[in-house]
């Protein structure tokens, strides 16, 4: 909900004013997804040795670098559905490296949670990827994205969250599961309804 309502703000601050920037400008929007799925992925090694301040700082950086790589392929009218694909995979490798990394900390009894969260997530990107595939894209992306409960951000969120105070990890890990759960929901349904009026028409 966060990405759907604080996205215009957090464009107009943050990101425009670097797409000014004439080094910027000489980057490929490739690299920036590059070194922000590297970035993600060094989360987990970081997470499970414990030095979580510094792998918090690192899924910033990623989570940037993930704001900000399209940002600048649309400024450049370099948008292509190659780079789309390649945004989506670092984004999914990023999550996994997190939760990855939540696992190691402590596999006993971590295990069934992680399990959870990757079978919920793994639910609500199905989802999503097969009612793009039925609706119409309307949007400036490369791929159909609809509202969600649960954006990238409220995610980053409760990784961050989870990092930081591990002594809440269940209590967060089912706050995840759960809302993970609900976005898939309501993308489905949100579909149904959608083509039921459709029909009706």
């Amino acid at each position: 909900m966060i990405d759907t309502h604080c996205r215009n703000f957090y464009q107009k601050i943050f990101i425009d004013p670097l797409l000014q920037s004439e080094r910027l400008n000489n980057l490929s929007p490739n690299t920036l997804t590059e070194f922000g799925c590297l970035f993600g992925v060094l989360t987990c090694p970081l997470i499970a040795f414990g030095y979580s301040f510094i792998a918090v700082l690192f899924l910033l950086i990623s989570g940037f670098l993930d704001t900000l790589d399209g940002s600048l392929a649309r400024h450049r009218n370099l948008a292509s559905i190659q780079g789309a694909v390649m945004d989506n995979i670092s984004d999914r490798l990023v999550e996994f490296s997190v939760l990855l990394g939540l696992f190691f900390v402590e596999p006993n009894s971590r295990g069934f949670s992680c399990m959870l969260m990757l079978g919920s997530a793994y639910l609500c990107i199905t989802s999503f990827l097969i009612v793009g595939i039925f609706t119409r894209n309307g949007s400036k992306k490369t791929y159909t994205y609809n509202w969600a409960f649960l954006e990238r951000t409220e995610v980053f969120i409760i990784f961050l969250l989870m990092i930081l105070i591990p002594s809440q990890f269940f209590l967060l890990s089912s706050i995840f599961t759960l809302g993970v759960f609900l976005t898939a929901f309501i993308q489905i349904w949100q579909f149904f309804f959608a083509n039921k009026e459709n029909a009706s028409l």
